[in-house]
């Protein structure tokens, strides 16, 4: 009896022990991630009011960018296109009182009374004019003035953790309101977002926008931080260790805002015209999640699925076809 006894003493503490080292790494796993995916990286403040200061995507990220090659070569690109242009730098302060940078650009071919503002909304753990490259450059052939921000905790704006489109819809607004207010609403303001970008515009989208919002673009948005870690999560067999739950937790307690926000419960609500664009080859943002975003959508929409493209690559890869697709649905609105 005494063996027995002991015997399941030992199986008791084994087990606990075994418990305690799954929690340990399972907090481990979702610390590694949380920091990985909500925490600006270091040294990425800089107190340079320059545009054209902005880091050239490095061959790290290629994993999740296959078309690295292109989009670093669109960002050289952009960059010689804006090196004569003139940028006037603007400033708004976050609902939390962080600094966050933009830039307008006039273009001399717009309607000086009544222009058309491209307000560019970017992606994850990048920054305004780097993304911008790897889009839709094609704003200022096209005569639009276009307005450039970096989110909270990117490029030149201040914040240590990332609002993972949750606290940059909020920002987003209040950009797209001091825009209509430098024109005295004598304006047509589009909107344009990549990726966690495109989330920030789906959730602004249900938001109470001014009358000279007229339309937006998301491209490879995904529905929600939380999806978008349950599936990375998932790609790398790490769900079991409840990283997904965990770094909710911790947004919680740490950022105080809920990744769990959902861009399907604002575009139920959206007040203006939205296209959807994503490439079939995406293995950042799974495709599926623009299609819930479409289908979600109660105005005027459309979905553009680009074949055998990857994650931000729309445009790189198809110029003509994306430009026509984007251009086509703005101007056809009525």
């Amino acid at each position: 009896m005494f063996l027995v006894g002991l015997g399941i003493k030992i199986t008791i503490i084994v087990i606990a022990i075994l418990i305690f080292l799954y929690i340990l790494l399972c907090i481990g796993v979702a610390i590694f991630f949380f920091n990985l995916m909500l925490k600006r990286e270091k040294n990425s403040y800089k107190e340079s009011q320059d545009l054209l200061d902005f880091n050239i995507v490095g061959q790290e990220n290629s994993e999740l960018l296959p078309e690295v090659k292109k989009l670093i070569q669109a960002q050289y690109d952009l960059a010689e296109y804006l090196k004569d242009k003139k940028a006037d730098y603007l400033e708004i302060r976050s609902d939390r009182g962080l600094k966050l940078a933009g830039w307008y650009i006039k273009n001399e071919n717009n309607d000086v009374n009544h222009p058309k503002v491209l307000i560019f909304s970017h992606g994850w753990k990048s920054c305004g004019i780097s993304d911008l490259a790897a889009v839709a450059p094609f704003y200022f052939e096209e005569g639009y003035d276009v307005v450039i921000v970096d989110h909270q905790a990117h490029g030149h704006s201040e914040g240590k953790f990332l609002g993972f489109g949750v606290l940059d819809a909020k920002s987003m607004l209040k950009w797209v309101n001091k825009i209509n207010d430098m024109h005295q609403g004598a304006c047509d303001i589009y909107l344009h977002g990549v990726s966690m970008g495109a989330n920030t515009l789906m959730q602004l989208n249900g938001m109470d926008l001014p009358k000279c919002v007229k339309a937006m673009c998301a491209d490879c948005g995904f529905t929600s931080g939380y999806e978008e870690i349950d599936y990375l999560s998932k790609a790398r067999h790490l769900s079991f260790l409840l990283t997904k739950q965990l770094i909710w937790l911790i947004c919680l307690i740490i950022c105080r805002y809920n990744i769990k926000t959902n861009s399907i419960d604002y575009l139920k609500n959206a007040k203006v015209p939205m296209i959807f664009i994503h490439g079939d080859k995406d293995n950042f943002v799974p495709m599926e999640h623009s299609v819930k975003n479409y289908e979600a959508c109660v105005t005027k929409k459309e979905l553009k699925i680009f074949k055998d493209s990857t994650h931000a690559a729309n445009y790189v890869r198809n110029k003509e076809e994306y430009k026509k697709t984007v251009l086509d649905f703005f101007n056809n609105l009525d």
